[in-house]
């Protein structure tokens, strides 16, 4: 859906019983307030500083850019 969450830490993933999946739970994420958009074919946001500093992903700390790849490293 090209949503950037912007501030995934382990408390932002919730665990919901799941017991006919392989793993017996689903994944839903949580707290959308630092979310932003992103149209198709763009690759960042920049001027993005906030979030939680110990799950950053070493280009958000340095220059704020926000991209799905940031929210993969968190």
């Amino acid at each position: 859906k090209n949503i950037v969450h912007g501030d995934l830490t382990v408390s932002n993933v919730l665990l919901q019983s799941a017991p006919q999946r392989p793993c017996g739970y689903t994944a839903k994420l949580a707290d959308f307030g630092l979310s932003v958009r992103m149209e198709q074919g763009v690759s960042h946001q920049s001027n993005n500083y906030a979030g939680t500093p110990h799950y950053m992903a070493p280009e958000v700390q340095r220059y704020g850019h926000v991209s799905k790849a940031a929210d993969m490293y968190a």
